[in-house]
């Protein structure tokens, strides 16, 4: 890059090593600009690249994820140590998740497919007709692991967000207020599908004293 856009490089300048404090002469010295920023920058950033993800994606991480992929697919292969690790994570009673797996696989209109969206399908089945009161393992399993934050993402646009939404003008606002607010501007998508005619009509009928204003 210094190159296309005529930027002299500069010369590493060997610096004199003190033979007084420390005798040892097999310190390292960097020849070339790029020696020193592949070994300080390019090899300390991999280096942290590698930590994050390992912390990240442990293996009980992984184990968890195809547990649950198993147990949506409803999959012949899942084995005890899977149920056991649900419920180690999600507190389930294994047995009870056994029998509800296997009452599941009787039913002809449960979703199918291993992806992160069949988990909210999953989800969404089990809403209808109070399934989840019957299948209560299953859904409180499937509820948790919606839940569980794979990045932090959500956290840093909540953050950035908060300096929009409480500025100056709105210093005294309140906690309960300000979460409303926050979960308004952060989730656009939902809150761009809401008629605002049916809130008004729904906020009308919830307040029992009579208004000043027909809304």
């Amino acid at each position: 890059m210094c190159k296309e856009m005529n930027i002299e490089i500069p010369i590493v300048k060997n610096k004199r090593i003190s033979t007084k404090i420390d005798s040892c002469t097999n310190q390292y010295i960097f020849k070339t600009k790029r020696e020193k920023l592949r070994v300080l920058v390019f090899y300390s950033t991999l280096d942290t690249l590698c930590q994050g993800l390992n912390s990240r994606f442990q293996l009980d991480t992984l184990d968890l994820i195809s547990s649950v992929g198993m147990l949506v697919n409803l999959s012949d292969e899942i084995e005890k140590s899977n149920y056991e690790l649900l419920s180690k994570y999600f507190n389930a009673s294994t047995d009870e998740l056994i029998a509800e797996v296997k009452i599941l696989k009787a039913h002809k209109d449960t979703p199918r497919g291993t992806n992160s969206a069949s988990v909210y399908h999953w989800l969404d089945w089990l809403c209808q007709f109070s399934r989840s009161t019957i299948y209560k393992q299953f859904y409180h399993c499937l509820k948790m692991f919606s839940i569980i934050p794979v990045t932090s993402c959500t956290c840093e646009r909540t953050f950035s967000k908060l300096t929009i939404v409480k500025n100056k003008l709105r210093n005294t606002i309140g906690q309960e207020r300000l979460n409303a607010l926050l979960f308004l501007f952060v989730e656009q998508e939902l809150t761009n599908n809401v008629d605002i005619n049916d809130v008004i009509d729904e906020y009308k009928h919830l307040t029992q004293s009579d208004r000043r204003l027909v809304l």
